[in-house]
This record gives C-alpha cells, structure tokens and sequence, in this order.
C-alpha cells in the first residue's frame, strides 16, 4: 500500500516482506535514497533493521512507519537520528521521504532520482519495481 501511494507520486521502489530481505537487498543492490520500513515486522523490528542498515554501510534516510511508537521506539528513533510517521497518513509519508531525500540532495550538493525500499509486514506485497 505503502509503495503505491509513493509510486504514484513519481517514485520509484521495491518491497520486501522481511528485514533480513532488505538487508539482503543493501547488501547486493545499489542504496536507495530513502529506505521505508514498518516498525513492526516479522523478524526484525523496523528499528533493528535500521540500526543494521547504518552497520552496512548505508547512510541514507529512513523512516520508520507505525500506527503507534511507544516512548522506548522513539527514544531508539532518536538514538538512531531516524524519520518517523503514521501509517494513516500516508501524505505525511510522502512529504517526509522527499523532505528527507531533499535535504540530503542538499547536504551533497546533487540531485538524483529518487529511488526507495520499503519493507512492510504484508507477505502479498512481494512484487519488486526497478
């Protein structure tokens, strides 16, 4: 769902159902300006999978998605310098990842086609755009 809302906005992504896949997928694939993740999926938590993507290598933006972050989440958020939005406001969403995207075209001085990875806890949502 998450994908299509963006998609619809001219981005670009894929998704995967695990945090182990998007692993896998910054290991092997080339980074995305923004990585999406669902707090709560299965395996490891949005957070983990943040804080295991930092150790990777990859320095781009993520945002972690949930319909509810207990003060421990966002405490970790903090620690983690992560975005954080409602599930339900999928606008927000939209406006986070570019202000996000933006703000790092600005700190490198370049732009680039945006380009981003969603991990989500929907086993149907497997499909992959390039």
């Amino acid at each position: 769902v998450i994908l299509t809302v963006l998609e619809a906005d001219g981005w670009e992504g894929s998704v995967v159902t695990t945090g182990e896949e998007c692993l896998e997928e910054l290991r092997t694939g080339p980074p995305p300006d923004v990585l999406v993740l669902d707090q709560v999926m299965p395996g490891l938590q949005g957070t983990e999978v943040a804080a295991k993507a930092r150790q990777v290598g990859y320095d781009g933006p993520i945002v972690i998605c949930s319909a509810y972050l207990g003060p421990a989440v966002v405490a970790e958020l903090e620690r983690l310098d992560l975005h954080s939005v409602s599930k339900i406001d999928l606008e927000a969403l939209e406006r986070i990842c570019r202000g996000a995207v933006l703000g790092r075209a600005l700190d490198d001085e370049q732009s680039q086609d945006v380009d981003v990875v969603e991990a989500e806890a929907h086993p149907s949502a497997t499909s992959r755009t390039i």
